[in-house]
């Protein structure tokens, strides 16, 4: 194969693919590392059973299903939606008709 400025051209060719496919396998690999990132982060926070129970016996289970034990906090201290909804009320204007 005849030589341009002294360069075979096979060596030019090989040298050309070897990069071509080195720098496609590596935006290959970038890639599925990026699909793989965005799934984990799309992930579902509750979605393990425990997390999800552990989540709704904290907001919705009785003081005495959350507090078994004498050494904990105040019972006064559960039953979120109840006490956040009362807070709203307090600070509306709205009155609640009974």
């Amino acid at each position: 194969m005849p030589a341009f400025f002294n360069v075979d051209h096979k060596m030019l060719a090989m040298t050309t693919l070897a990069a071509t496919a080195s720098l496609a396998v590596y935006s290959l690999y970038r890639l599925r590392t990026l699909k793989r990132k965005l799934a984990a982060r799309d992930e579902d926070v509750y979605g393990t059973g425990v997390s999800l129970s552990e989540y709704l016996m904290s907001h919705y289970g009785s003081a005495s299903e959350i507090m078994a034990f004498s050494f904990q906090p105040s019972r006064s201290d559960v039953d979120i939606p109840k006490r956040c909804s009362e807070l709203c009320i307090k600070h509306t204007d709205l009155k609640v008709q009974q």
